[in-house]
């Protein structure tokens, strides 16, 4: 993996510097991304819908996978 600068830390919740942000669009893929006309694109999302004022549903693309993180 290689980018342009350095990462300040390795936590994207701690600092939003430019080479966190890169990092973090390389290491973590989102649900949608914006794109250059301002809409959205779908990343791990294939689709969206609203199920009512307060809820959008996201239908994930095949072969997504969430991994539970390995504890003590």
């Amino acid at each position: 993996m290689a980018y342009d600068a350095d990462p300040v830390t390795l936590d994207i919740h701690e600092q939003l510097t430019r080479g966190t942000l890169q990092l973090s669009h390389m290491v973590y893929d989102p649900l949608i991304r914006r794109n250059k006309d301002l809409g959205f694109d779908g990343r791990l999302a294939k689709s969206s819908e609203r199920v009512d004022d307060n809820t959008k549903r996201y239908h994930l693309r095949e072969g997504v996978k969430f991994l539970t993180p390995v504890t003590g």
